[in-house]
């Protein structure tokens, strides 16, 4: 009897797998939901019609972008007051649902996307949510976790670049150093300058700056804040050590450079936390966040990790294949530390 049912339930296994086989082939023939051509103006659309929400998109490359202007943003996602905080997250979370679910459903060859939200009665800060078109498509079909696929997004907050150099600006100006007409100028300049960076990313007097965005920037903010919230949100790193700054860069196809400002918290000698102080050292832990990132996208254009302590002057040396051996338990830190220093 039980081989009976077991053959039954391959053969239901079976005839399953052959109709969602054909069912894809299938769908595949079809048109694109949302063509490359329309992408921008789709999203838009969608959004106005589900939820109300006036948004502005635009595609650079194989990135598209999305402002979102929403009145009070900070203070509502801030607030105590429970009716402002919700009402912020709900627009936010309507209209990042709208663009994931058109990124999975076009046929445009897209890459990331980057969605930018200000006050517009306060425009000179900007909030970044920035995310891998792959990884969510991985998320939908249950192909990483929730808390995984949290850890890949890439969030920024930070003063909007185009205001700050509209700042430089002015300053020059108040110091008698730059004319009028060479003020117009430089104004026109920036008016018309195009993000160089994943940083001068932003929104700036109606008007996107915006770039392709490569997997190697990707990479070096998505180390950045995964290290960020680590030692915000793992107990013993939170309350032993304090992370001041990190900063990370790629460079050319040899290296990934991370500048780290770690702070060991003072106790009193010999008591129960000075003593449990070195049950990691807070380098492993950075070591292991970095390890877990590459392996994510499987990036090997690299050859080694550089980890210099801006507080100490320490300077580590990871060669790409110990970084792997680190995140697999198959060499401790200890040795990678001995060999790092010496390189």
């Amino acid at each position: 009897m039980a081989k009976k049912t077991s053959a039954a339930l391959r053969k239901t296994y079976a005839f399953f797998f052959i109709a969602i086989t054909i069912f894809i082939i299938g769908f595949s023939g079809c048109a694109p939901t949302y063509p490359e051509a329309k992408l921008a103006n789709a999203v838009v659309k969608v959004c106005r019609e589900e939820y109300g929400a006036e948004i502005e998109a635009k595609l650079a490359g194989k990135t598209l972008a999305i402002y979102i202007p929403i009145p009070s943003l900070f203070e509502g996602l801030t607030s105590k007051d429970t009716d402002a905080s919700e009402k912020t997250k709900k627009i936010i979370d309507n209209v990042i649902f709208v663009v994931s679910r058109v990124v999975v459903s076009t046929d445009a060859n897209l890459n990331f996307y980057v969605i930018i939200m200000q006050d517009p009665n306060n425009p000179l800060l900007e909030f970044l949510v920035i995310k891998n078109v792959m990884d969510t498509k991985r998320y939908m079909l249950s192909d990483i976790s929730r808390n995984e696929y949290g850890k890949r997004v890439v969030r920024d907050f930070k003063v909007t670049p185009q205001f700050q150099k509209a700042q430089v600006i002015k300053e020059l100006l108040g110091n008698g150093q730059v004319t009028d007409e060479n003020m117009k100028i430089l104004q026109e300049k920036i008016l018309t300058m195009q993000a160089e960076s994943i940083d001068d990313i932003g929104y700036w007097e109606k008007k996107f700056y915006v770039k392709d965005i490569t997997v190697e920037e990707f990479i070096e903010k998505q180390i950045q804040g995964r290290v960020q919230d680590n030692f915000r949100d793992d107990a013993y790193l939170k309350n032993n050590f304090k992370l001041d700054n990190i900063k990370v860069k790629y460079i050319g196809a040899d290296s990934f450079h991370l500048s780290v400002a770690v702070n060991k918290k003072s106790f009193p000698e010999n008591s129960a936390e000075e003593k449990n102080i070195t049950k990691i050292e807070p380098n492993h832990a950075i070591l292991l966040e970095v390890a877990a990132t590459i392996k994510a996208y499987d990036f090997n254009k690299f050859e080694k990790i550089i980890l210099e302590n801006l507080e100490t002057g320490e300077i580590i040396t990871v060669a790409k294949v110990d970084l792997e051996k680190l995140r697999k338990g198959k060499i401790s830190f200890q040795e990678i530390f001995k060999k790092g220093l010496k390189e």
